[in-house]
């Protein structure tokens, strides 16, 4: 399930922290490289101006009510449109 993970993100060539924690990337048109984070990946308490070594992804739950276990299901807790 791939629950934890653990690599160097300043590596780009170590692809499961990667991919978790960056979408991708972006060439400009100068020919510099802009980092896309993944929107599913938040850091606990980072608001307050901590630098923590532990992030997570966000769970994706289906909240498509024509599922067949959607009733026992809690709400999305994250939208993807």
């Amino acid at each position: 399930a791939n629950a934890i993970s653990f690599g160097n993100l300043l590596d780009k060539e170590d692809a499961q922290v990667w991919r978790s924690k960056y979408k991708g990337e972006k060439k400009n048109k100068d020919g510099t490289v802009e980092v896309i984070p993944n929107p599913r990946n938040y850091d606990v308490l980072q608001y307050i101006g901590t630098a923590p070594r532990t992030s997570y992804l966000a769970r994706v739950k289906n909240p498509n009510p024509a599922m067949p276990d959607a009733a026992y299901r809690g709400l999305a807790t994250i939208h993807t449109a």
